[in-house]
């Protein structure tokens, strides 16, 4: 029940975050196991994924699931697992071999999810909200 209560006494883009992490193993697991990809210029291509990789990839997203789990108990050091657990999922898709076909489209949305994961960090350091959601101990 206290993990009810601290989930509700969350800033609510915190929860949308907590929620975003205890999903991530699945969403992750989904986007690979499809065996297409979309580009920006909307073309359909293959996207060959092996077993080994897929798992590595549903790994990657371990540490931001850890983390959310550790921000339900209140625990600090949450926001730095949660934020390096973002850093690595950046990374993932370059476990991919076969998203080098996309002729460096993927470098565009890996700065602009590196832009996301430091505006989270930013969140997560300087909300006052988020400061006195960690800082009560009941």
């Amino acid at each position: 029940m206290k993990i009810i209560n601290n989930f509700w006494g969350m800033p609510l883009l915190m929860r949308y975050l907590v929620l975003l992490g205890l999903l991530g193993p699945f969403i992750a697991l989904y986007s690979v196991s499809s065996d297409y990809v979309y580009g920006f210029d909307g073309v359909k291509r293959g996207l060959e994924v092996e077993a080994l990789t897929k798992f590595l990839i549903v790994l990657c997203m371990f540490p931001t699931f850890l983390g959310s789990i550790m921000m339900l108990f209140k625990i600090r050091a949450s926001i730095l697992l949660y934020s390096g657990g973002w850093f690595i999922v950046c990374l993932s898709p370059l476990l991919v071999d076969s998203i080098k076909t996309l002729n460096g489209m993927w470098l565009y949305q890996f700065i602009f999810e590196m832009f996301i994961g430091f505006a989270v960090v930013c969140y997560f350091v300087i909300n006052k909200r988020v400061k006195e959601y960690f800082a009560i101990d009941e």
